[in-house]
């Protein structure tokens, strides 16, 4: 094989992706023209609870519906407005297609990022860091830092050839709350997901959990093992030295194997599509890098697997690109405008039962009441007879 053919090949079928986003201003219309009646539905009505006493009940079950009711427009305004960040860093890559690299902080995610970056590089083709603050994208020279520490603390990226953009994330599961709903935040600018985890403890399925919402926006996701390698001791000159090696095929086979299965079980239990998941694939930037980064220490090191891997991810990122705008506010409108309706109406429910259970009262004491009445009238008849 020549040299880097396979590298080539991944580069330049990036190169030829036309990513574009489908006219859906029709479909956008009827959905806001929905939202705009509903919320004047919404406004319409009061519960009325004149008769009852302030303290009573049901006066103060239909008093929290009415508040609920009111606060619902002012609600959805504020999580839309939450939105906004997101889907400005995506329209700002409208003609890219982007894709979400997270996982915990010490997953080698800045290395991950920086190590594609160097190969795009030696190919000659344009990298450009940036992060983005205060709503815009600010360039810089790179690369992300990289340690054991969790370095990254705001959403930072880098563009390859023009094409694709990695989002480099602190972490679902970031050491403090702000990184963690940060990461959050930005997840519906990705039109794909990348998902690291260490050889050390490979595919927490757990984390899965925090991306069941995004699995479920039908976003493709693909699992890379990092750190594929480990330290093994060799005798040089009659000394015993430490040299990195890569984990065996088996062992990786077997790693990949259990994340892949594991992963599946997971996404059924949460009644999302495993079919979303890619086939995980193992990597060693350290061991490429170690050797030189040559072409056979990339293929050892698992990187021409992942650029296959790549590529076929690339598809269903540009198909899910090209319905981003519409898909963003059905999401908008599904998990919180119609979760909020359904939670209404449940609650609409319980009024109803109460007002049942108050109209069963109020029949027994009337039927009580008649009782009474019926046997001290009985009563007094032999009285007024005589």
């Amino acid at each position: 094989m020549v040299p880097y053919e396979s590298e080539r090949a991944w580069i330049e079928r990036l190169e030829q992706i036309e990513s574009s986003v489908d006219d859906l201003a029709k479909q956008q219309a009827v959905l806001e023209q929905w939202l705009g009646e509903l919320e004047q539905d919404l406004t319409k009505y009061t519960f009325l609870s004149k008769g009852f006493d302030a303290c009573h009940e049901l006066s103060q079950t239909m008093q929290k519906l009415n508040q609920q009711i009111t606060a619902y427009p002012k609600h959805w305004g504020a999580t839309r407005q939450a939105l906004q960040p997101a889907l400005d860093l995506a329209h700002a890559f409208y003609d890219k297609v982007v894709f979400l690299v997270f996982g915990k902080f010490n997953a080698g995610k800045s290395s991950f990022c920086n190590f594609l970056s160097e190969r795009f590089a030696y190919h000659k083709k344009s990298v450009e860091y940036f992060f983005w603050e205060q709503g815009a994208i600010h360039y810089h020279a790179g690369p992300f830092q990289e340690g054991l520490t969790e370095t990254t603390v705001r959403i930072q990226g880098v563009v390859l050839a023009n094409r694709l953009v990695l989002l480099d994330t602190p972490g679902l599961h970031s050491m403090t709350v702000e990184n963690a709903q940060l990461t959050q935040q930005f997840l519906e600018a990705a039109d794909g997901m990348l998902w690291l985890s260490s050889s050390t403890s490979p595919g927490q399925v757990q984390e899965l959990e925090e991306l069941a919402q995004e699995l479920r926006r039908r976003k493709a996701l693909l699992p890379i093992i990092t750190r594929s390698d480990y330290l093994d001791e060799v005798v040089v000159k009659q000394s015993i030295q430490k040299e990195l090696k890569n984990k065996s095929q088996s062992n990786r086979a077997l790693q990949e194997q259990d994340v892949w299965l594991r992963a599946q079980e997971k996404l059924q239990q949460a009644q999302v599509e495993p079919r979303l998941v890619f086939a995980p694939i193992s990597i060693s930037v350290y061991f490429a890098r170690q050797n030189g980064v040559s072409h056979e220490a990339l293929e050892q090191a698992g990187f021409y697997r992942l650029y296959q891997a790549l590529s076929d991810l690339i598809e269903p990122a540009v198909a899910y690109k090209q319905r981003k705008p519409i898909e963003v506010l059905w999401h908008y409108l599904e998990e919180i405008v119609v979760a909020d309706v359904m939670t209404l109406l449940q609650r609409l429910e319980q009024l109803g039962l109460q007002l049942d259970g108050h109209q069963k009262k109020i029949e027994d004491t009337m039927r009580q009441v008649s009782q009474r009445v019926w046997q001290k009238t009985i009563a007094a008849v032999p009285a007024v007879l005589d």
